[in-house]
Order: structure tokens, then sequence, then C-alpha cells
């Protein structure tokens, strides 16, 4: 027949909306194309199940969210993404960026000296390094909201806490406790 038009996929298209084959993840992917309706599977990186609501698919485009779990084997970088519908399937390369890293918290608030202090936050994955007032100090990332750094014993004073990642740094004011308290007496 004819009137048969393959499956067809021209764009892949991530919120904010300027980012073309390539997204973070947990954003929304709009793919564009022909013959699309019907989709019944998206398979991304030869192993991962992507849910997605069929609600907000049509013959020309469909809508879907980025997952990431590690436990499911998500990664970054460069790899497919395989759309499969009634009329047949098409894999297309696609890039899942890795976000900036963040700092949410620090405990204890103010880390003593020598001691050793939890950071809090999201996307610790592939830290390079960490360092307070400019020198590197030993780290331990626990988990990728997690990570542990060793405060050094010749802190004097507050300063800038930086943690780096293949995708960029976040910097954190950190103050430090010397241990004592200094108590004016009349």
């Amino acid at each position: 027949n004819e009137d048969i038009v393959p499956m067809q996929v021209d764009a892949i298209v991530a919120e904010p909306g300027d980012l073309l084959n390539q997204s973070f993840p947990f954003k929304k992917v709009r793919v564009e194309g022909q013959s699309l309706a019907g989709l019944k599977q998206i398979i991304l990186d030869n192993k991962i199940d992507v849910s997605f609501n069929p609600t907000y698919n049509s013959d020309k485009s469909f809508i879907f969210t980025i997952p990431f779990d590690v436990k499911k084997g998500s990664r970054f970088g460069k790899q497919t993404i395989t759309f499969i519908t009634a009329s047949g399937s098409v894999t297309k390369d696609f890039e899942i960026l890795q976000p900036l890293p963040t700092i949410s918290g620090l405990t204890p608030e103010t880390p003593l000296v020598g001691k050793t202090a939890e950071v809090t936050g999201d996307w610790f994955y592939d830290v390079s390094s960490v360092t307070f007032k400019g020198n590197p100090i030993g780290f331990t990332v626990s988990s990728p909201t997690s990570l542990l750094i060793n405060i050094p014993a010749s802190a004097t004073s507050a300063g800038d806490l930086v943690i780096t990642t293949p995708s960029g740094s976040v910097t954190r004011f950190m103050e430090v406790s010397l241990g004592f308290t200094i108590v004016n007496v009349t």
C-alpha cells in the first residue's frame, strides 16, 4: 500500500526547548516525526524501559520524561534510544547530560577542624575534586546525594568549599570551628 508512511523520527527536543538529541535527567522530551501513533515501547541504552503516557502521543509527536536510575543502568553520555510502534521501530543516538552538582546542607553546619563533615546535595557523580579555600581536601562519595569531607587541621578561618564533577562546580561558603570558644572576661 503506497499510503503507508514508514515510521520516522525527525527531532528529539528536550525542555526548555533548545536541546536537540540530548537532555538532562527527569526532563520532558518531545519526539517529532511521522507514523508515530501507537507507540508501544521506548528503550534507552538497550536496557531501560522508559515509561510514557499514551494520552500525550499522536501520529506526529509524543512526549516522555527521561528517567535516571543507576540501579537500572542509567548513565550519562551518548547512548541509543529506540522507539517501537505498531508500524516499526527507529533507533537514534541520544545523550543524557550530567547536571551541575548542588549543595543543600552541611552536617555539622560549622564543622570542627581536623574532623569529617557530611555534605548533602545532588548529582555527586564522578566527583573529581573537593577544595576548601582553594586547596584540595580529602573526600569520599557516599552516594549521589552525600559525600564526606575531611576538614583540614590547618584550617583557621571560613572559606569556599568547591565540589567539581565533569559537568562543572558548585561553591558554598563554609565556616569552620577551631574547637574552642573565646569568652571575653572583664
